[in-house]
């Protein structure tokens, strides 16, 4: 929004020197702008609180008050629309949508600064998006989470807008906290990693943010799960020991067990199984205490790979099982996404292969099914190991090769299976060399996204379904 401020600038100022089509732009709007109603005016400016596209329902909540009331609004708007100072545009099964260009935005947000009511209608829409994304926190765990994880898509500009405002007025920092965590599942279901712990990195470290509250904690909760998914253990493991500490504090149950779990699994990756056991047999007491599925769900999914990686398959197949029945109950599609995969690898390593299969291809379609696509690489490799499993050895290259090409398109680190189940897969198999292998491996590396899916399921073509 700065670039936005620089670029009107010469616009707003009405120098002299600006160049005559920018003075000729001015004189349009200053001109337009003359002829509205008083209301139309207030109505114009305060449409400048927001980012790219508004709602009706925004709208009304936000632009209301003193001089404006809700119920003239719909017919104010419909005017402006008329008058071409705004767009309004109408995407199928949504709710319609309106816009301003840009210069004309620009310049309603001078005329917000010159009424004095800037700051209070950014705090304004702040507040509504704070509560947008209260009451979608939720739905993004349940059985409408497609739903909301699309809202979302549409208000990112809002939301991120919000978020500076958050940041730069006084007071209003930890609704900008608040807000963002509140929205973590669809920052890494759509792989926002990058900008998403940007802004829970200047968001936790601003003044006003510093208490040691819930808000705080479950901040670090978000941005350690972020670091986690981004690859950046050591990022992690600071954020989820901080959220630990405040949640004890707290006396949060759901917290602690929670962080604990999360914790146990970063020193699995650092092959610290004592101290994975101990962080999780306190994680696996507190909840028993506490009674929630999901937490529970989460705790045994943990407990699983730890069983993985102590090479006991058996009983990590068990407690994936276990895990995914609660998540399918719960209709959270992309926690069974995740579950479906964790079956279908422990399947694999014990022989299981239509077992693995079935659940490799529940995992591919609950992905697609919420709109996520980085994490298909992952289904890819498990993919290709199973076609190890099977012998099959042109086939998992073609399948390592799609995989290699999508990591790349989507900017993510190569790596090689890293699960304990794959590994030992990958130990037992032959040495993969030879021109008909390279061969293959050169085939799946010119596959697109949508044929490389196709590979990995044996068809033609894919629709995504919900296995419920």
């Amino acid at each position: 929004m700065e670039r936005l401020d620089e670029r009107f600038h010469l616009l707003t100022t009405g120098s002299r020197t600006a160049v005559p089509r920018q003075q000729t732009l001015r004189a349009l709007i200053d001109w337009s702008h003359d002829l509205l109603s008083e209301p139309e005016r207030t109505l114009f400016r305060r449409l400048a609180a927001f980012a790219q596209g508004r709602t009706l329902e925004a709208i009304e909540a936000v632009c209301a008050g003193d001089d404006l009331q809700r119920s003239q609004i719909m017919d104010l708007l419909a005017r402006l629309v008329d008058k071409s100072l705004v767009q309004v545009e109408k995407p199928s099964q949504r709710d319609a949508r309106y816009f301003m260009l840009e210069s004309i935005w620009g310049y309603a947000s001078e005329k917000l600064a010159e009424a004095g009511e800037h700051d209070h209608f950014r705090r304004r829409h702040l507040d509504y998006f704070a509560g947008v994304c209260d009451n979608a926190a939720p739905h993004l765990l349940g059985p409408k989470q497609w739903e909301y994880l699309e809202r979302m898509a549409f208000e990112e500009t809002n939301l991120r807008y919000a978020v500076e405002t958050s940041l730069n007025l006084p007071g209003e920092a930890a609704k900008g906290l608040r807000l963002w965590t509140s929205i973590e599942r669809y920052i890494e279901v759509r792989g926002h990693f990058r900008e998403g712990r940007a802004q829970l990195d200047k968001l936790l470290a601003h003044p006003e943010n510093a208490a040691r509250d819930s808000i705080r904690a479950y901040g670090l909760a978000a941005a350690g799960r972020l670091a986690w998914v981004a690859d950046d253990m050591p990022e992690a493991h600071t954020r989820h020991s901080e959220a630990l500490t405040i949640f004890r504090e707290l006396g949060d149950l759901r917290g602690v067990a929670q962080a604990l779990a999360d914790l146990a699994f970063l020193a699995l990756d650092t092959q610290d199984l004592p101290c994975a056991a101990i962080l999780l047999d306190e994680a696996v007491s507190l909840a028993d205490q506490v009674a929630d599925a999901r937490l529970t769900a989460h705790v045994q999914h943990v407990r699983a790979v730890l069983c993985a990686v102590e090479g006991n398959f058996v009983q990590a197949l068990a407690l994936e099982v276990e895990s995914l029945a609660i998540y399918l109950d719960l209709d959270d599609a992309w926690q069974w996404t995740i579950l479906a995969w964790g079956v279908g690898v422990n399947a694999m390593v014990l022989g299981q292969h239509a077992m693995s299969r079935e659940h490799l291809a529940q995992s591919l379609s609950g992905g697609l099914v919420v709109g996520n696509r980085w994490g298909m690489t992952y289904q890819l490799d498990a993919f290709a190991t199973l076609a190890i499993a099977e012998r099959d050895f042109e086939r998992a290259a073609r399948l390592f090769g799609a995989s290699e090409t999508q990591r790349t398109r989507l900017g993510l680190v190569p790596h090689a299976p890293e699960h304990p189940a794959l590994k030992a897969v990958m130990t037992a198999a032959p040495d993969l060399t030879g021109s008909n292998i390279e061969a293959a491996r050169c085939e799946g590396l010119d596959l697109g996204f949508d044929a490389a899916v196709a590979l990995a399921l044996h068809s033609d073509s894919f629709t995504p379904t919900n296995p419920k």
